[in-house]
């Protein structure tokens, strides 16, 4: 997916941004006042803003420079960073961060192998990595067909909960939780652990 798709979105990002109490909760009990945190994906920063405060420092990365052009433009801690980042080639030193965060990016990135050996080659060992992933969800038949067809045109995965635990399973990481995110199981979250 090309850069421009994502610099087009920009200005209408944050227009339902609000703070997810699941995903606040769930990285809490994952940081500590000292932890290192990359997010992938973090668009205008929204979540970045709202995460900070609970680690040492945040680095909010996203492929669309429009995107981090509008997140620069808010008011921000001192322990936030926001860059431009190819997740598939990341500019990070080896074992930088002890959390990575990837919501709604696993998807549409086009090479999610690359995406995960990098995570992998700058999470410290023992670090986590919370993704949060679309589903395919029960449906009836029409819409089955709208929905992957509409994936498949835009060059996004659909891939179900199994598929990429064991994709994260062969790069090296223990998958410790799959939060089912709704009753109607339209995502999930997934806290994987980086073996040492």
């Amino acid at each position: 997916m090309k850069a421009r798709f994502w610099d087009r979105l920009a200005k209408s990002f944050d227009k339902d941004a609000t703070a997810d109490p699941i995903l606040m909760n769930l990285f809490k009990d994952n940081v500590s006042s000292e932890s290192a945190v990359l997010e992938l994906g973090a668009g205008t920063g929204s979540l970045a803003l709202n995460l900070a405060q609970f680690c040492h420092s945040l680095e909010a990365s996203d492929f669309s420079a429009e995107m981090i052009a509008r997140a620069k433009e808010k008011e921000k801690p001192e322990n936030l960073n926001f860059t431009i980042q190819d997740a598939s080639n990341l500019s990070y030193k080896n074992e930088s961060f002890d959390l990575i965060i990837a919501i709604f990016v696993l998807h549409v990135v086009p090479d999610m192998q690359a995406v995960i050996a990098e995570a992998k080659r700058v999470l410290k060992p023992g670090g986590k990595l919370i993704a949060e992933v679309p589903i395919p969800k029960k449906q009836g038949i029409i819409s089955a067909i709208l929905i992957n067809g509409v994936m498949r045109l835009m060059k996004f995965r659909l891939w179900t909960a199994k598929k990429y635990e064991t994709m994260l399973q062969e790069h090296g990481f223990s998958v410790e939780l799959n939060h089912d995110r709704s009753s109607d199981g339209k995502s999930i979250i997934l806290i994987a652990t980086l073996k040492t």
